[in-house]
């Protein structure tokens, strides 16, 4: 498969998930994993968002750029808890309008915006933001470094960068990664590694931290609950496509009991 034909069915997957992502029974699942019910995408669980929201130091007149926001999760529920502006961007249209719906029925207090916009092209001048945030979004693009640097340019000199990224570490044997690959999301697997990204795209790193034992209590939950509530998930994904679902879900817990894969939160600044 080429990058292209990845690429186009990656988007029509986030889509469907979209879609459904608004049932209840995605909601309810969601809501045991995550702590949160957004029709979410990403892996970030609420106490995640709480500590999000601490190290970015959200304030009222801050404005907070949330790249890939899908339906909104965290971006709005900080902005909810904070008081701070907001602006969401992604490309799936259907993540869009939920998220537009949620600002609607959490009425945060700061100014909130949704854009259909590429994180590889961000339509915004120098400077616009102090923050910015994405969950698990680079592992969803080919072209990091384009992204990286496309971040820098919109950030403020004095500005913070939080997010949380999935990557299959270096130095695997043929084996590993190629079951690595199997529990992975599709551009998991990078040319260098993220510190060299950084640095090369203008960033200094503040902090790291491991979050790969909480992804694996993540997973597990979403196996339980998925098992769970098969029936119902047969009948909302297909029965084809939710056992492909249970499989990938057994894949990816695999590889992260055995190191395989990885999901790391960076907090970085702009270099001068």
């Amino acid at each position: 498969m080429t990058c292209k034909q990845k690429i186009t069915k990656m988007l029509l997957e986030l889509e469907q998930q979209h879609e459904i992502g608004k049932s209840s029974i995605i909601r309810k699942i969601e809501k045991a994993v995550c702590g949160c019910s957004y029709g979410a995408t990403s892996w970030a669980t609420r106490k995640e968002a709480n500590h999000i929201s601490r190290l970015l130091r959200l304030k009222p007149n801050t404005h907070l750029l949330e790249i890939g926001a899908g339906a909104g999760w965290p971006g709005i529920y900080l902005a909810k808890k904070s008081g701070c502006d907001l602006t969401l961007i992604d490309i799936p249209l259907t993540g869009l309008i939920t998220a537009r719906n949620q600002i609607n029925k959490d009425n945060p207090e700061g100014n909130c915006q949704v854009v259909a916009a590429d994180g590889i092209k961000l339509p915004f001048s120098q400077s616009s933001f102090k923050k910015i945030l994405h969950t698990d979004l680079l592992c969803c693009l080919p072209k990091k470094m384009a992204a990286l640097k496309s971040m820098k340019t919109v950030i403020s000199d004095t500005g913070q960068m939080i997010f949380s990224v999935i990557y299959i570490p270096e130095g695997l044997s043929k084996k590993a990664k190629s079951k690595a690959i199997k529990g992975a999301p599709i551009f998991a697997q990078t040319q260098k590694n993220y510190p060299d990204m950084l640095k090369e795209s203008g960033w200094e790193i503040m902090k790291s931290q491991d979050l790969s034992p909480q992804y694996l209590k993540s997973v597990n939950k979403q196996i339980f609950n998925e098992n769970y509530n098969k029936d119902k998930l047969d009948a909302l994904r297909g029965s084809k496509k939710n056992n492909e679902t249970l499989t990938y879900r057994k894949a990816t817990k695999t590889a992260l009991e055995e190191g395989l894969i990885k999901r790391i939160m960076f907090s970085v600044i702009p270099k001068n």
